[in-house]
């Protein structure tokens, strides 16, 4: 879900950027598959992390919590 969320939001905000910097918006696309490419691989790393990390506390008899912390 958040990955849907994160490219309507890039690509509603990359186009009206490039209009405002003066870049012609028709452009925009090939850079909002790369930011898209980049942040759906990163959501899904900290995702996954999150979700190992927790299981990993489990295993060792530990409460999960936040990444990081003791």
């Amino acid at each position: 879900m958040s990955i849907v969320f994160t490219s309507c939001l890039v690509g509603s905000i990359v186009p009206l950027v490039f209009l405002r910097v003066g870049v012609d918006p028709a452009h925009a696309g090939a850079a909002i598959q790369v930011l898209m490419d980049i942040s759906g691989v990163t959501i899904t790393c900290v995702v996954c992390s999150v979700i190992l990390h927790g299981h990993e506390a489990l295993a060792h008899g530990k409460h999960a919590g936040v990444a990081g912390v003791t």
